[in-house]
């Protein structure tokens, strides 16, 4: 995930926002994409030069979940916990007054442009991102919502960063089994457990999920409504939308969504029984 520093003014807490991202990515994607062995801030552990050799450049794709961009703060307080939380010193704002700050879009593209940067534009996969029924109850945005805050913002990493996105998926299928049970719900579908017969009922979120796919983008081809944009005027209907975004240019209209190198899969490991 991408964190930005609790106050953007404080030095202290900039460098934290980085060391937490050299921590949470940069360790695990620095050896074989990267610099080929950990980065200094997480730097613990020596690696073996065979050891670096062997796993370099290894990876056929990077993998990469999106879900919330918390703000960090630095923390100057040395604690007796041993861990890597420990060694951040940093705290994660997690539980901010409004829920919604923690879905920003913005945080999806930041977090491609880094990778792009960072690792010279591998190949990536959006593995997983979604919210729960629950964290929208506590404020967040709606599945449907968030499917096209972030499919938006990685629709611009590729037309208007060069970013190579091949695939955006949505978590989950069904209810999946977490680490507190069933209480939290990421399924574009409901399972009824007390049914013996397991009945399984679309979410509004997946009929959305569905007509994006179908669509081939966020609007069907032949009842494209009129659109304007702030960066030159529309004199008609386009057959595609035109992404609006914080740039000096707009993004073209697409022609498909496989154009723009993005494959929509539905998967997850899931439980169908309790």
């Amino acid at each position: 995930m991408w964190t930005e520093p609790a106050d953007p003014r404080d030095p202290a807490d900039v460098e934290a926002a980085t060391r937490n991202m050299e921590f949470d990515l940069g360790l695990m994607v620095d050896p074989i994409l990267g610099i080929g062995n950990y980065p200094s801030p997480a730097s613990l552990l020596a690696m073996d030069h065979d050891d670096r050799q062997q796993i370099k450049g290894t990876a056929d794709f990077l993998g990469v979940g999106v879900y919330v961009t918390p703000r960090v703060q630095h923390l100057d307080v040395v604690t007796a916990h041993v861990g890597i939380q420990a060694d951040k010193h940093l705290t994660l704002q997690l539980s901010p007054g409004n829920r919604s700050s923690l879905y920003n879009p913005s945080g999806v593209r930041k977090l491609l442009r880094h990778i792009r940067d960072r690792y010279n534009n591998p190949e990536v996969l959006i593995t997983e991102t979604g919210i729960s029924k629950q964290e929208t109850a506590r404020g967040g945005p709606t599945r449907s919502q968030l499917i096209d805050m972030y499919a938006g913002e990685v629709l611009k990493a590729i037309e208007l960063d060069g970013f190579h996105v091949t695939g955006f998926t949505v978590r989950s299928l069904l209810n999946s089994f977490e680490l507190n049970g069933y209480q939290d719900t990421w399924g574009l579908f409901s399972v009824n457990f007390t049914d013996p017969q397991r009945h399984r009922a679309a979410k509004p979120s997946a009929d959305h999920y569905r007509m994006l796919i179908e669509n081939n983008g966020f609007f069907k081809p032949d009842a494209m409504p009129h659109v304007t944009s702030t960066h030159a005027p529309v004199t008609h209907a386009p057959r595609h939308p035109t992404v609006s975004c914080s740039s000096d240019r707009a993004v073209e209209p697409m022609t498909s969504m496989s154009s723009a190198a993005i494959v929509f899969v539905v998967f997850e490991f899931i439980s169908f029984y309790q």
